[in-house]
This record gives structure tokens, C-alpha cells and sequence, in this order.
């Protein structure tokens, strides 16, 4: 409802979907595709995925969310996971790897 302009002015979802690129050491590794932080919403890119992804989500101890649309805001899919291997960079790189695949799976293959 929020990408497909159901619930703000486009104005309004003009500035959430003003993005900065986010870059530093890691992230590369975290979104290979990129990634780009608007206001409380991220972009990340996939080759197979038009425009990329809207996503927003969040972490707590023990858990992992992530909600995405598709940049028409047509589809959209989240993905819950438990963050309880956390217990390395490395873990924390991988459960976000496996996460943004479920994504892409399912919002980008049929594009």
C-alpha cells in the first residue's frame, strides 16, 4: 500500500523514496546489489530486478524482518527469520545473504 501510493501524497512518498547511497566497509558484502536509505525505507538492487527493491524492516535479539515491494507496488513479499546464529560477522553476513535471495526469489525471478 505505502510504494503503490495507497496511503501518502506523492510528494510525501517522493521524500521517503529520496535515497543516499549507503556505502562503507561491509555493506558491500551485506547487499552486494547496493543499496540506497531513504526515510525509513531502503532500496536494494538485484540484477534481475528492474528498479530493485523497496524494503523496511527491522532487528531485535533473536529476529530478523524484512518487508519488500516491487518499485511499481505491485508485488510484495516479507521474510522473518530467527537471528539466534548471529554469533559472528560472518553469521550475520550470511542470514542477510539468505534473506535478500528469498526476496529476490520471490519479487524478482518473474520480472
Amino acid at each position: 500500500a505505502l510504494i503503490g501510493g495507497e496511503l501518502l501524497e506523492p510528494a510525501e512518498l517522493g521524500q521517503m523514496q529520496r535515497t543516499t547511497p549507503v556505502t562503507g566497509e561491509g555493506y558491500d558484502l551485506i547487499w552486494p546489489g547496493g543499496v540506497a536509505y531513504g526515510l525509513g525505507i531502503f532500496q536494494l538492487g538485484f540484477d534481475d530486478c528492474g528498479e530493485g527493491l523497496w524494503v523496511g524492516g527491522g532487528d531485535v535479539i533473536g529476529a530478523m524482518t524484512r518487508a519488500a515491494t516491487t518499485a511499481d507496488g505491485e508485488h510484495s513479499a516479507t521474510v522473518f527469520s530467527s537471528a539466534q546464529l548471529r554469533d559472528s560477522f560472518e553469521s550475520a553476513v550470511d542470514q542477510n545473504l539468505r534473506t535478500n535471495d528469498r526476496l529476490e526469489h520471490a519479487l524478482c525471478d518473474e520480472q
